[in-house]
């Protein structure tokens, strides 16, 4: 009897390491999504519903938004000249 009571406790911290694994998993897609100005939202739920790693290998392959690009090389050009007059980069 007490073999199921170990065995219980050992599916449960399995079942709790596999959910804790889930939800960084999504968060990282959450992330992904919004640093290449996509839906996070809409992202992380087809994430849920169709599974991490596909999901992730498809936004990587789509890659940024245009003016998540146009936006990203605004603020290049804005270091670089800070980087010309030797100013700081806060």
């Amino acid at each position: 009897m007490e073999n199921w009571i170990i065995l219980g406790g050992t599916g449960l911290l399995l079942l709790i390491l596999i959910l804790n694994f889930f939800i960084v998993g999504l968060l990282v897609v959450y992330d992904m999504a919004k640093k290449r100005g996509r839906n996070a939202g809409g992202w992380t739920c087809f994430a849920f519903l169709m599974g991490i790693l596909p999901v992730v290998l498809f936004l990587i392959g789509l890659g940024e938004t245009s003016e998540q690009e146009d936006y990203r090389i605004y603020q290049e050009e804005i270091i670089r000249e800070k980087a010309r007059k030797g100013e700081s980069f806060d």
